[in-house]
Parts: C-alpha cells; sequence; structure tokens
C-alpha cells in the first residue's frame, strides 16, 4: 500500500544536532534569493541609509572596514580561507562560485567538500570518514552606541550534506566575543543537498543589542554536523534601519495543504482548499500599526479569483509575523496560469516599499501534472539548477531521478516528461516509471506500478530541451501518492544527461528524490522537471521501436535466446537492477546469451542498432 508523506517526513532518517546554551531563531532570508525582485545589496540597501560597516574582503582576513581584522576561530578554523575562486571537491565544482556584487575582488569560503576529497584519483571522490567540521568567521568587535537600531545585511551561497539541519548560523556578541548566546539559523527554506544558488540575507539585530551595544561581534559560525559541500560569504554591511519598513519575506501557495507547491495541476486533482500564507518582518525602528497581510490570486486576465488577508494590530521592531489560510477553489477552476500577489502595509507610509509585495504561480492544466512551474515564474523569480548521469559518482548509468505526486480522483497516466539542459547529449537513454511511495521509502525502485521500454534521447529531443516517453499502454492511478520516475543510462558517458531542477519554490524534502545504483534514496527538495502526462493528446516523441526481436525463455535458468527478423549487425547491452552494464555483444540473426554466471534477479537486455532499441525485463532463476 502507498504511504503518504507529510513535512515532518524524510526519505532517509538523518540525525541532527543543536546547540546548547544559545538561543536560536529563525533568519529573514531573501527567498528565492537576490536573484529574485529584491535589489543586490549596495552601498544604501532599500535607499539612502547610513552604512555603519562595510566588508568586500578584498583584503582578506586584514580586513577592508576600517574596524579591524576578522578572525576564524573554532576546532576547524583553517577551513575559512579568502579566495576568489569558487568550491572544488567530490560534490562541487568552481562554477558554483557566489554570485555577489564584489565577488571579482575575493571572499570568504568554508569549503567542506575540498577537505573531504580523495584528489588523487579521476575523478575526485569523497575520503572513507568524511569530518564535519566545527568553525567560525568572527567580526572585528564594533561599538554601535551611537547606531543601535541595524540591520546586518550579507551575501553567501551555501549546500549542506549530511544532516537535517542546516550548520550555518550567524551569531551575536555583545560582550566582545566572549559568549554567543543569540543565533540564527541561516537555512531559510532549503533543505539537505539544496543549492540556494546566492541569495541576500538581511537581519535585523537592534532587540539583540538593546542596551547593550558598545562591544557587539558577530561570525558566521559553522556548526559540526555537516561535512559537505560549501559556504561562500561576500559583501557584509551593518545599516541603520529605517523608522518605517515592513517586508513580505514569502509566500506559499500549496495545493495539498501539506506544504507540496505544485506548478501544474489538473483541477480534479486539486482539494476543496488551497492553503495559502506569507511570513512579513517589521525592518524598521518604529512598531508598525493596523498591519494588513493580504493575499490576491488573479488570473491570466486579472480578474481575482481568490484572497484572503489578516491585520495585525501592532507588530513590533524586528517582530515577524503570518499569513496562512486555507481558501476555497472556486468550482470549476478553468484551465490558465494564476497568479497570488502576497502584500503588507500599514498605516504609515513605508519608506522602503520595494520589499512589500512577493509572487507565487501555479497553472491549471489537465494535460501535464508537474511539480515544478518553470516557464512560468515571474521575470526576476526563475531559479534553475540540474542533476544527471554525471552528477555523483557511479551514477553515470542507472540514476533515478522521482517527483512525488498525489493523486485525489483516479487518473490516467500515459507516459512522463521531462525537461533536459542545454548540455545534455545524444547517446544515452532512459526509462521513465511510477513507484509506489511504501517502496521508495524502503529504498526499493526494482517493483515499478509500470514502467517504458527503454528510449534513446535523439538530437530533437536535444534541440528542444523536452524528453517525452509513453508507455505501452496507459496506467489507471487511482487516490494515493505515487513518485513519476526517470531512470537516466548514459552509456558509460557515452551521452550525458541532465534533468532541470526548479530551484525557484521550496519544497519539502522528499517531494524530490534521488537513488544513486548501489546506494540508497536521497531527498534532493526541489523539484524537479519530472511531469505526468495525462492525456493522449499531448504530443510525445516518437521512439523508433525496434520490431522484430523475440527473447526466450523468460524467466530462465541463465540461457537467453536472442532472435531478430531484421538485417545487419545489433548490439546486446545487459543491465543489472543498479544500472551496471554486466554483459555486451553483437550478433546477425540470433545469439545465446549466458547469464548462469549472474546472481538470480531481474535484469535488462536492450537490443538495439541504428534504427531503434527494444528493452526486455529478464527474470534469472
Amino acid at each position: 500500500m502507498n504511504k503518504r508523506y507529510t513535512l515532518a517526513m524524510m526519505a532517509v532518517a538523518i540525525a541532527g544536532s543543536s546547540m546548547a546554551q544559545q538561543v536560536t531563531k529563525p533568519i529573514r532570508l531573501e527567498k528565492a534569493g537576490a536573484e529574485v525582485n529584491r535589489p543586490a545589496n549596495t552601498a544604501n540597501v532599500g535607499g539612502q541609509r547610513d552604512v555603519v560597516f562595510s566588508e568586500d574582503f578584498a583584503n582578506g582576513f586584514d580586513g577592508n572596514n576600517g574596524f579591524g581584522s576578522w578572525e576564524a576561530t573554532g576546532p576547524n578554523a583553517a577551513m575559512w580561507r579568502f579566495t576568489t575562486t569558487g568550491p572544488i571537491g567530490a560534490f562541487s565544482a568552481a562554477s558554483q562560485i557566489i554570485n555577489s556584487p564584489t565577488v571579482g575582488n575575493g571572499f570568504m569560503i568554508l569549503n567542506g567538500d575540498s577537505a573531504n576529497t580523495n584528489f588523487n584519483v579521476d575523478p575526485p571522490v569523497i575520503v572513507a570518514a568524511p569530518v564535519s567540521w566545527d568553525a567560525a568567521l568572527e567580526s572585528p568587535v564594533l561599538d554601535l552606541s551611537a547606531t543601535p537600531f541595524v540591520e546586518i545585511v550579507f551575501t553567501h551561497r551555501f549546500r549542506w550534506c549530511c544532516a537535517a539541519a542546516s550548520p550555518h548560523a550567524l551569531q551575536i556578541s555583545t560582550d566582545g566575543g566572549t559568549t554567543w548566546p543569540i543565533s540564527y539559523a541561516i537555512n531559510g527554506v532549503f533543505n539537505a543537498n539544496d543549492d540556494n544558488n546566492s541569495a541576500q540575507i538581511r537581519q535585523n539585530i537592534s532587540n539583540d543589542i538593546a542596551g547593550n551595544a558598545g562591544s557587539v561581534k558577530f561570525r558566521f559560525q559553522h556548526n559540526p554536523n555537516a561535512s559537505h559541500y560549501h559556504w561562500q560569504i561576500d559583501d557584509v554591511q551593518i545599516v541603520e534601519l529605517f523608522p518605517n519598513n515592513l517586508t513580505m519575506n514569502d509566500g506559499y501557495v500549496t495545493q495539498t495543504g501539506a506544504g507540496e507547491e505544485y506548478g501544474r495541476m489538473p483541477y480534479p486533482q486539486l482539494q476543496e482548499t488551497i492553503l495559502m500564507g506569507g511570513t512579513i518582518t517589521n525592518s524598521g525602528s518604529e512598531a508598525q500599526t493596523n498591519v494588513v497581510i493580504n493575499v490576491s490570486v488573479t488570473n491570466s486576465a486579472g480578474t481575482e479569483v481568490m484572497s484572503a488577508s489578516r491585520t495585525i494590530a501592532t507588530l513590533a521592531s524586528g517582530a515577524t509575523d503570518a499569513l496562512e489560510e486555507a481558501i476555497a477553489v472556486p468550482a470549476d477552476l478553468p484551465d490558465d496560469v494564476y497568479t497570488a500577489t502576497f502584500t503588507v502595509s500599514a498605516d504609515a507610509e513605508d519608506n522602503d516599499g520595494s520589499d512589500n509585495t512577493f509572487l507565487r504561480v501555479f497553472e491549471i492544466n489537465q494535460d501535464i501534472y508537474g511539480a515544478d512551474g518553470i516557464g512560468n515564474h515571474p521575470p526576476g523569480y526563475e531559479i534553475l539548477s540540474s542533476i544527471g548521469t554525471n552528477s555523483f559518482t557511479d551514477a553515470a548509468d542507472g540514476l533515478v531521478v522521482m517527483n512525488y505526486y498525489e493523486i485525489d480522483e483516479s487518473v490516467d497516466v500515459y507516459g512522463i516528461e521531462f525537461l533536459s539542459t542545454a548540455n545534455t547529449q545524444v547517446g544515452g537513454y532512459v526509462t521513465v516509471s511510477i513507484l509506489d511511495t511504501a517502496d521508495v521509502f524502503g529504498n526499493i525502485v526494482t517493483n515499478p506500478i509500470v514502467e517504458s521500454v527503454a528510449y534513446d534521447l535523439t538530437t530533437d529531443d536535444v534541440a528542444a530541451g523536452r524528453v517525452r516517453v509513453l508507455f505501452d499502454s496507459p496506467v489507471t492511478l487511482s487516490p494515493d501518492a505515487y513518485y513519476a520516475a526517470v531512470t537516466l543510462f548514459s552509456n558509460q558517458n557515452a551521452g550525458r544527461i541532465r534533468i532541470l531542477d526548479d530551484a525557484t519554490v521550496p519544497q519539502p524534502n522528499a517531494m524530490t528524490l534521488i537513488y544513486i545504483p548501489g546506494d540508497q534514496v536521497f531527498t534532493n527538495g526541489n523539484g524537479t522537471s519530472i511531469r505526468m502526462l495525462l492525456s493522449n493528446t499531448v504530443a510525445v516523441n516518437e521512439n523508433d521501436a525496434l520490431e522484430g526481436v523475440t527473447m526466450f525463455p523468460n524467466p530462465t535458468n541463465g540461457v537467453v535466446n536472442v532472435r531478430t527478423t531484421n538485417a545487419g549487425t545489433h548490439n546486446v547491452e545487459v543491465t543489472n537492477v543498479l544500472g551496471a552494464v554486466v554483459g555486451q555483444t553483437t550478433f546477425a540473426g540470433s545469439t545465446t546469451l549466458d547469464l548462469t554466471e549472474l546472481a538470480k534477479g531481474v535484469y535488462m537486455v536492450r537490443v538495439f542498432n541504428e534504427t531503434g532499441s527494444m528493452v526486455e525485463r529478464v527474470t534469472v532463476e
């Protein structure tokens, strides 16, 4: 039986750790990042405000701020380094460099991957016993007595593994660094293995230093509960607050009410209500009265179809609050792209209105059910990443990438599509399948409810950036929860395949999962572009099936006869359930495969030539 997951569930149990003797608070994250409609950090963030402290790390640890030098502390202090290049390691690449205004003159990095990687092999691999790092980057001591109403602003890029909780924290001291009683967890809306693709953080510290602002230090603390990947810091400022400044931090539209946000969804799969909400912060120095949080959902013509609001009598400086409401879905909501606009306002005129609005978009579509919203996000919001056959060691063949889907009304699924990156190559192939959630949570990906034959990527697929694969016949899914999966085969790196990943919208940990051959299921967090095709009217790429091929017996004790009525030479490739090639040959007319040396189990036998291919699952008993 399938098993629906909740926000609290994860496909893999990962032990986290917490910090003692500190007050841990959520931090305000400009997610979906500095790449959304928030301006990049400048000397006057949000307008003409006094900058109390500014650091671009042009002089590394010596500082370029007029107050003093930086210091790396902690058991692994040496992990903090000044650099001008991006992270490197078994799971990181220099291309993942921070996108900050002054990246060209250098920045600070804790490169966990580099120190946990064996570079003596090609490609580099993780060391046998990776270390979890404990190190901090500490600011000079600052006297903020004359300017106690301030916020810390900085740009960062981070990714971590392998713990449920983020190891990243911004910590505040008011006794020159003797104690660090205030800790802001910097994970925002991200999960383990997510790449935040650079973001700007703004944190009001006025309440933290109130009455004791003469000896302030702050630090970027990497806590010892994660070993990979990296944390990059640049362009750090302390900026005076506006008197009146409310911020709409984020907004969400979860059609299931449990955190999942589907970018494309057929009307019959909607529940009676959609849970919508967002958080706000009083980023100004003055308390605000009659604070109104509002969400308005409009169709492409601008007509409002849903709305909700909440009024807060008084919101203190630095305080955070939220709107969350289950909004009734109108009957027969037509196919369209809908925009949810979240806004915040108050009695006083806002000194910086640039951050009073946040947008979310979703599509009602009867033909395609998709977790991602790629192509529909508002300009400046969309953040893309990718995952594929060259993402992990030993995952060139047999990497399984899957998206979670809830089915509320029975539906026929005709196949699966995914969007591919520009550097995907011809030469690889895929199979698509529907998996039982209970199997997936048990690390079983070899028992599909339905699975396609192998599909060879074509030049048209690569040019279009989209791959569509049909099942032999549509499968009817009853109300429950499932994973739509794509298994990637690069033919031993002959044809790289990469799937676009929508990092714009935060998703629950188990929304997208990956299975690395020979390992286990891991969380990926974001919603990839793996979509269910729900209509036979959806155009599907025609893969030339290789006809005239037969295999027997099946099941077998190890001997398999392969026959073809076609002329010419054919290739045969045998792979195990992990995607590893365990046998291959060529033949013309007929051949006999000897699989007696293989372990009992299921194998995929693929026969192909220049005109097409076919795959049959063969059971060795």
